[in-house]
């Protein structure tokens, strides 16, 4: 066990390392921690039991959802807060088997009995209750929010109407996301930029403006998502002259017109405008199809990597994503657009290695 696996630390929505499989926290009460593994399989070790095995360790440490769950509820409706504890109480039932705070000793009705019953049986059981209760609710809808649950604790069972909204650019500060946005601004007239110039010139900028956010980037698998967003249909790392060409281009084929009677709002209108792939010299046509080639390469390694193992929800939707930027540069390289190709193959690279590491 490593130093920073000391079970005490443990808060829910810890991942570990422990009987051989790994499994999450999803509920610490005094002396005994609650786990289940990717298959739902329920088991409640002592902490000595921890301490007893050598294979326990904390892999991955998520914020406490114990803790900052009141911050999470400030600011939320009564009723709002009050739901959230009420699907809490729900869904701990599914997970062990009695509701959250329940006395010690007291013992699981027959039907969440974990020794008797899987976890998706578990889950039948409670939208068949709920729904005979007068809130109709599918054991799919369940199984979403208990995974919730195990992810984000009493956060996860906040409505998404009632909680906060995620901002547009994922949890990269507002910051580094206007000077992102002006560096790569600054590149339209000039010389092809790589990414990791963007990432040093936004760095300049916050600490040009004296604010601490410059020693404070976020991870680089962050900076390369949020420059993905940013830059979409910029082509900052593709040829100048494409970039000043589309930078010289009119407005794309929608507009807006009044709408004639009986509404006077406005409604989208497209009109026939054909897109064509932006033109490339020879050089730089053979330059995008070897990192095309390059990167999708890479991609279906991490893909590849993937195939046979159990993935979790996360893991599943970032593969889907993989292989749908795959596709998609694919169906571009068909085109002989390969700026476009090079773009969705990047973009099918880094989400690759970013399932490749959480497996």
């Amino acid at each position: 066990m490593t130093g920073s696996g000391r079970p005490g630390d443990l808060g829910v929505g810890d991942r570990v390392r422990f009987d051989g499989r790994d499994q999450v926290v999803i509920g610490v009460s005094g002396p005994a921690v609650c786990l289940a593994d990717t298959g739902g399989t329920v088991v409640t070790v002592s902490v000595s039991g921890l301490l007893a095995a050598e294979d326990f360790t904390v892999l991955d440490a998520r914020p406490r959802p114990g803790m900052p769950a009141v911050s999470v509820l400030d600011g939320l409706p009564g009723e709002a807060v009050q739901e959230a504890l009420w699907w809490q109480r729900h869904i701990v039932e599914v997970l062990l088997g009695v509701p959250q705070g329940a006395e010690e000793g007291t013992a699981p009705r027959p039907e969440y009995d974990p020794a008797v019953f899987t976890l998706t049986r578990r889950e039948q059981a409670k939208a068949a209750e709920l729904t005979a209760a007068g809130h109709p609710v599918t054991a799919s809808a369940i199984a979403k929010r208990r995974r919730r649950y195990q992810e984000q604790g009493l956060a996860g069972m906040v409505g998404h109407r009632a909680g906060r909204r995620m901002p547009p650019h994922g949890r990269a500060d507002a910051a580094v996301v206007a000077a992102m946005r002006q560096a790569i601004g600054e590149a339209a007239d000039e010389p092809t930029r790589t990414a990791a110039f963007v990432f040093r010139r936004t760095r300049q900028i916050l600490a040009g403006k004296g604010g601490e956010a410059a020693g404070e980037l976020p991870s680089e698998r962050t900076l390369y998502r949020l420059f993905g967003r940013l830059e979409a249909g910029r082509h900052t790392t593709g040829s100048a002259r494409t970039r000043r060409s589309l930078a010289a281009r009119p407005e794309g084929p929608f507009g807006r017109v009044p709408a004639s009677a009986p509404s006077q709002n406005e409604v989208p209108v497209k009109t026939n405008v054909p897109q064509l792939a932006p033109q490339l010299s020879a050089e730089e046509t053979s330059a995008a199809q070897q990192q095309t080639s390059q990167s999708i390469g890479i991609a279906e390694r991490n893909i590849g990597a993937s195939k046979g193992k159990t993935l979790n929800a996360a893991q599943q939707d970032l593969a889907s994503k993989v292989r749908s930027f795959m596709g998609e540069a694919r169906e571009a390289a068909r085109t002989g657009d390969w700026i476009r190709a090079r773009n969705a193959a990047k973009k099918a690279e880094v989400l690759s290695q970013e399932l490749a590491g959480s497996l």
